[in-house]
C-alpha cells in the first residue's frame, strides 16, 4: 500500500455542500424568512455556504431581535433573493416546507428555553 500526497487523498474524499444561517425575529417574536429566487424551498433563513473545513452540514444560529428600523434596511440581491417576510410562526407552518418549518418550531422552542438545539436532518429535499 503506497501513501497518497495530501492534496490527492483530499480529492479522495467525498464532498458536500455546508450551509449556515442566522434565526432573526422582530420584536414581537414572528420568525424572518427570504424568498429564495432560486425555489428548491421557497423560504429560508438568511446565510449562506459554509467555508471549507467547517464541521456540520447545516448550522443556524440565533441572529437575535430586529427593529422595525432595521427590518426596513434589509437589501437583498435579487439573484439570490426576490422578498423578505415576518409573520407568526403559525403562519410559517402554512407558507413553507414541512422540512423548514419543522426547523423554524424547534429553533423558537429552544430560544424560548434559553437552550440549543440539535436537529437532524429527515433526509433529501423532494425535486
Amino acid at each position: 500500500m503506497s501513501w497518497l500526497p495530501p492534496d490527492e487523498y483530499v480529492r479522495t474524499l467525498p464532498n458536500a455542500t455546508m450551509y449556515a444561517a442566522l434565526y432573526f425575529t422582530d420584536t414581537e417574536g414572528n420568525p424572518l424568512a427570504l424568498r429564495s429566487a432560486h425555489g428548491v424551498e421557497a423560504w429560508q433563513f438568511p446565510g449562506g455556504n459554509v467555508e471549507h473545513g467547517d464541521a456540520d452540514p447545516f448550522a443556524v444560529f440565533d441572529g437575535g431581535v430586529l427593529t422595525a428600523s432595521e427590518l426596513e434596511r434589509i437589501v437583498l440581491d435579487p439573484a439570490e433573493h426576490t422578498d423578505w417576510l415576518v409573520q407568526p410562526l403559525s403562519a410559517w407552518k402554512a407558507t413553507m416546507s414541512p422540512r423548514l418549518f419543522t426547523r423554524i418550531a424547534a429553533l423558537q422552542e429552544a430560544r424560548d428555553g434559553g437552550s440549543a438545539a440539535f436537529l437532524s436532518d429527515p433526509g433529501p429535499i423532494p425535486m
